[in-house]
């Protein structure tokens, strides 16, 4: 598939309906909205790329690093991207045969912004389970965990 497809989120109901209508346009997707500070919990899934679960940086060698910065790796982050408060574009360029993508929304915490969105790809043939809902881990934890702090 090429292009783009555009979705525009007004209220946090109805992800079965986003599912279906993403569908048709030719993308696997699971959808969940949780309560704002609250996330999926890890390991529904087997990611795709390292957006999903990604390794520590701490100890990696120059090569290491070079592999680990590589685009392909973080195909999750460029599936989806915001345009605006309530509007984000898919690009199905970034989702190979058989994955799904999976997108976790959270209300919003800074002005101007209805909604947080968490954007990964499921491996193909990688079921995708029901989240089950954790307290959310802070922008600053997950940039610390990932650097081995």
């Amino acid at each position: 598939m090429t292009g783009t497809v555009q979705v525009t989120v007004g209220e946090f109901r109805d992800p079965d309906g986003l599912e279906a209508k993403l569908k048709a346009e030719g993308i696997k997707a699971d959808v969940t909205f949780t309560e704002a500070d609250k996330q999926c919990a890890r390991g529904r899934f087997t990611g795709a790329d390292l957006a999903y679960d990604p390794p520590s940086t701490k100890n990696m060698t120059e090569q290491a690093r070079k592999e680990f910065d590589q685009p392909e790796n973080w195909r999750s982050r460029d599936a989806a991207s915001p345009m605006n408060r309530n509007t984000f574009v898919i690009s199905p360029s970034y989702i190979r045969q058989g994955e799904t993508l999976v997108l976790e929304f959270r209300p919003g915490k800074h002005p101007g912004m209805a909604w947080q969105l968490g954007t990964h790809l499921a491996k193909a043939g990688s079921p995708v389970a029901p989240c089950t809902l954790v307290d959310a881990q802070s922008d600053e934890a997950m940039v610390k965990e990932m650097a081995g702090n």
